[in-house]
C-alpha cells in the first residue's frame, strides 16, 4: 500500500509495464525531475518490484534500464465488518483445468499462428473484450460474496459481545474467526501489538469457557489458537 499509495510511483510502474525504460526517459515522459525518478526507482528495486540491467549505447555511455520483474496480484476489500487483503505473485506458466479458461488459452495459441497483422489485432481485441466481460462478471460475484461475509460477521460480532470478554480476548477471537478458526498466537500478537505472554493471560477466560483452545503446533512447537469444539 505504501508503494502504490504514491501517484508518481504508480505512473512509473505503468510505464515500466509497457517496456523497459531508462531514468531520463521516464523523467521526460512524466515531466518530473531525474532525481525524483531515481529515488522512486531505488525504492521499487529495493522492494523487488523492478529490476535493472546495464545496456551499451552506440552513441554514448552505458544506459541503465529498469523493468518490471514480478507479476503481482493485489486486491483490497474494505467495508464495515470486512477487511480483506490479498497479495500474490502470479506464476510465469498459466495452468488451468477450467473449460472456460481453456477456451481463452486456445484463443491465445490460435492468435500466435495468425499471419495477417491486421487480423491478429482484430482477434486480439475480441479476446481481450471476452476476458474483460468475464472479469466484470467475477467482480460482481465477488461483491455479492463480500456482502454475504459482512452479514455473517455482523452476527458473529454480536455473539462476541455477548461473551463479555476482555478487549484483547475479543479482538483475538475476531482475528481467529477471520483466519478460518485457526491462527498462530504469534500472528495475533503481531496484529494487536501485544506480547504473547500478556495475550495468553487475556485469553485464559476464553479458554476456560471453551470458546477457544490454545494448543501447541506439532510442526514448529509454537502456540496456535483454535475455535472451541461443539458444546
Amino acid at each position: 500500500m505504501f508503494i502504490l499509495g504514491n501517484p508518481t510511483r504508480r505512473r512509473i510502474l505503468q510505464l515500466l509495464t509497457q517496456g523497459s525504460r531508462y531514468p531520463f526517459e521516464i523523467a521526460t515522459q512524466l515531466k518530473i525531475t531525474p532525481r525524483a525518478v531515481s529515488q522512486h526507482l531505488a525504492l521499487l528495486e529495493e522492494k523487488g518490484i523492478v529490476k535493472k540491467r546495464v545496456v551499451e549505447s552506440p552513441i554514448g555511455p552505458e544506459r541503465t534500464y529498469y523493468y518490471v520483474d514480478t507479476s503481482l496480484f493485489l486486491s483490497f476489500s474494505i467495508a464495515p465488518n470486512t477487511f480483506r487483503e490479498i497479495l500474490e505473485v502470479l506464476p510465469d506458466v498459466v495452468e488451468t483445468d477450467s473449460g472456460k479458461l481453456n477456451r481463452f488459452l486456445k484463443g491465445i495459441y490460435s492468435l500466435e499462428k495468425v499471419q495477417s497483422p491486421l487480423e491478429k489485432l482484430r482477434r486480439g481485441v475480441e479476446l481481450l473484450n471476452s476476458i474483460e466481460e468475464e472479469l466484470m462478471a467475477l467482480r460482481e460475484e465477488e461483491k455479492r460474496l463480500i456482502q454475504f461475509s459482512q452479514m455473517i460477521f455482523r452476527e458473529l460480532d454480536q455473539t462476541i459481545r455477548e461473551f463479555g470478554l476482555l478487549p484483547y480476548a475479543a479482538s483475538s477471537l475476531r482475528i481467529l474467526l477471520e483466519s478460518g478458526g485457526e491462527c498462530p498466537l504469534s500472528k495475533i500478537s503481531e496484529l494487536l501489538d501485544v506480547r504473547e505472554e500478556k495475550l495468553m493471560q487475556a485469553l485464559k477466560e476464553s479458554e476456560e469457557k471453551g470458546i477457544i483452545r490454545i494448543e501447541t503446533s506439532k510442526k514448529d512447537n509454537k502456540f496456535v489458537l483454535r475455535l472451541g469444539k461443539k458444546d
